[in-house]
């Protein structure tokens, strides 16, 4: 039978039977705690409120809360951009919504009942656990949506060894803050014991446990979504890669890691350069960039070495050098050098004093964008063509040789 709110059910009661009403109580000043056995109705009419409207309003979010108590959907084969929207339409905006409410009312009772011996003691650890994993959970909806769930979407729309590996690195750390929001829901389940209520507690001691409750249930199924769905598929995905390379060219996907880095700060602000944020003078801005690309030369040059002195040399033995993938590896790490060194000449060449405007700017880190395009489609290439093809072409004297090679030349592995 479909549950419905009229004028004649005491708030008190509609916010047992449905806790989430409380937000829209507490938006509206209508008091749920003292005046809870006051009729809704009698409430709106003082308040000069629509009854209509307001219970239209109720019943939309009841509805839309018991959809989400019975949802049964299969998520293992659901894409996953179609997963990502369902955990940020429903489970962010959930805690979007919920923490700031909840931290109200957590902070309400212990005011309230703080002061109670028995009580008290609990009260303020529930409040101090409260509001940690609070600030757990929003700096970690932050890491999500800006960060990782893009990786991911950019990895599905065109998949590649680089985005994989980023993708993966970054769940990493998520998982862990995961587990700490998972021993912080245990501590707070603890320390009330279950979220036992006291005898002859109020409405809103009532409701804020209710919702504690609601809130640990929503996390847990969030959790379970991206640990055991999402974040696992990524992470089955890149295990065989890893396993079927060698020392040596696991040695050269490992280097690629801060390469990438690198180019990724270098490029966010390349991008910038020339914008429209009102400089008149970009010298300042081309002279960081300067500095970040000769970092980035110099970490680059040992690796590039290992491939164009051995590796390309050694897989050109079985596939040759004219045409193919050793003549393509070879042609893009060319360009690439090429257009650092133009940027770097360029920004050598600029006169000390004189402004550099906006268009002439753009016009130096061209050269560095393009460099990064290059090397991040020259790595993805690399990982899911020239090093697999080096692994099924080599003998294990092939891998030995180039191992020792790779030692031979002592530079350290970046």
């Amino acid at each position: 039978m479909e549950t419905r709110f009229d004028g004649s059910n005491k708030i008190g009661d509609i916010v047992t039977a449905f806790p989430g009403a409380s937000n829209l109580f507490k938006a509206n000043r209508i008091d749920f705690c003292c005046g809870g056995n006051e009729p809704l109705g009698a409430v709106l009419q003082q308040k000069g409120m629509d009854e209509r409207a307001f219970l239209a309003s109720l019943h939309e979010s009841f509805v839309s809360w018991e959809q989400r108590q019975h949802e049964t959907r299969d998520w293992r084969e659901a894409e996953w951009s179609e997963i990502i929207e369902h955990v940020v339409g429903k489970h962010h905006a959930y805690l979007q919504a919920e923490l700031p409410l909840l931290s109200e009312f957590v902070t309400k009772v212990l005011r309230v009942h703080g002061h109670n011996e028995e009580e008290g003691g609990r009260l303020a650890k529930l409040h101090t656990l409260f509001h940690q994993m609070k600030t757990e959970l929003e700096q970690h909806l932050i890491a999500e949506e800006s960060i990782v769930f893009p990786l991911i979407q950019a990895y599905e729309a065109m998949p590649s060894a680089d985005l994989l590996a980023r993708a993966n690195r970054k769940i990493e750390e998520l998982e862990s803050d995961h587990s700490k929001v998972g021993d912080l829901l245990k501590e707070m389940r603890a320390v009330t014991s279950d979220y036992t209520l006291p005898e002859g507690a109020c409405r809103t001691y009532t409701v804020t446990f209710q919702k504690l409750v609601e809130l640990e249930s929503d996390i847990f199924e969030h959790i379970h979504l991206e640990n055991n769905i999402l974040f696992r598929r990524l992470a089955e995905l890149a295990a065989p890669a890893e396993e079927i390379l060698s020392a040596p060219l696991q040695m050269l996907m490992q280097e690629h890691i801060p390469l990438l880095e690198q180019m990724e700060q270098f490029y966010a602000i390349a991008q910038q350069i020339g914008g429209t944020d009102g400089l008149s003078d970009w010298m300042a801005s081309l002279f960081v960039l300067q500095e970040m690309a000769r970092a980035f030369v110099r970490d680059l040059d040992p690796h590039s070495a290992k491939e164009e002195d051995i590796l390309f040399p050694m897989v050109a033995r079985f596939v040759g050098y004219g045409t193919g993938p050793v003549a393509v590896m070879e042609f893009e790490h060319e360009q690439a050098k090429l257009h650092l060194q133009q940027f770097l000449e360029a920004v050598s060449a600029l006169e000390t004093g004189a402004a550099v405007t906006a268009a002439a700017a753009a016009g130096i880190a061209a050269d560095l964008i393009e460099a990064y395009h290059i090397l991040t489609s020259h790595f993805m290439k690399e990982e899911t063509v020239l090093f697999p093809m080096a692994q099924r072409l080599f003998t294990p004297m092939d891998m030995e040789e180039l191992a020792a090679k790779f030692n031979a030349l002592r530079i350290p592995s970046a």
